[in-house]
């Protein structure tokens, strides 16, 4: 469809990228604006006249609006070549916003299936939380590595390998509060403390 316009677009290469940067912000926006305004509600009317509440759940925890940032990212991305000046820029910046999105939907996610776990009978005894904040942690830690390793277009292994020393100095910092946390834990899944107990 781009290539379609191109021959109506100026002739220069670079007021044509320029161009065709336009054209690709606006197809996003358009196919953003379709995700969100027209399927997304679709879903969200669906859901509402289900009897069960794990999907309105989900809906709470904007999993699928977040997933529509993906609309604009693969838009971008497929797109890119048609502007040769600024492809690699464009593809590196829409891997990014993949990522990122991927992130956040992980934690939307997870937030999610916390909330779905709240809502069951064992909730009483073991209390996940404190799994989900470390499931949470070690994904965005690696998410942003992810982002960093496009953005400078390096091995993320090489990031992570230097990541390693820093852990070992951050673990030194915050010894007190990996102790407390190990210890919440171990009370929380050996159901050592029950409600009622003093």
């Amino acid at each position: 469809m781009i290539n379609d316009l191109i021959q109506f677009l100026p002739k220069n290469p670079l007021l044509q990228s320029i161009s065709i940067l336009g054209i690709l912000c606006l197809l996003s926006a358009i196919g953003y604006g379709i995700t969100v305004k027209i399927i997304i509600k679709l879903i969200t009317k669906m859901f509402s006249k289900t009897s069960t509440q794990l999907d309105d759940i989900l809906v709470k925890r904007k999993i699928f609006n977040y997933l529509a940032y993906m609309v604009p990212a693969l838009i971008f991305y497929n797109f890119a070549g048609a502007a040769p000046q600024f492809t690699a820029i464009i593809q590196r910046i829409s891997l990014c916003l993949m990522a990122l999105s991927g992130i956040l939907i992980i934690n939307s996610f997870l937030n999610a299936l916390g909330d779905i776990y709240q809502k069951t009978k064992f909730s009483e005894r073991l209390n996940i939380k404190s799994y989900l904040q470390i499931s949470k942690l070690i994904i965005n830690v690696l998410g942003i590595i992810i982002v960093i390793s496009i953005l400078l277009e390096k091995d993320p292994t090489i990031l992570l390998s230097g990541l390693g020393a820093m852990t070992a100095v951050l673990m030194l910092i915050f010894k007190d509060t990996i102790l407390s946390l190990v210890a919440s834990m171990q009370i929380s899944s050996n159901d050592l403390f029950k409600i009622g107990d003093w």
